[in-house]
């Protein structure tokens, strides 16, 4: 079964989303999408190659998740 994670970072600069693009190949083979805004967007879209899905978003809101709700219901568990 493969590993599904909903990931975020806070828009702080790039401390969060800079750890966060580090430690994602520790999840070999799992599917990461992101959710981010600002300085966090940007950074996760430079580093396409680590996130399965890149949504521009604030996870604070609900129109934003549920945007990509629907990737996330979609596998089976």
């Amino acid at each position: 079964m493969t590993m599904r994670i909903f990931s975020s970072a806070q828009a702080c600069g790039f401390g969060p989303i800079s750890k966060l693009t580090a430690i994602s190949p520790l999840f070999e083979g799992a599917t990461i999408d992101f959710t981010g805004r600002d300085v966090a967007l940007d950074f996760a879209r430079r580093h396409l190659h680590r996130f399965t899905n890149i949504n521009e978003g604030d996870t604070q809101r609900y129109e934003d998740v549920a945007a990509a709700w629907p990737r996330l219901t979609s596998w089976s568990a």
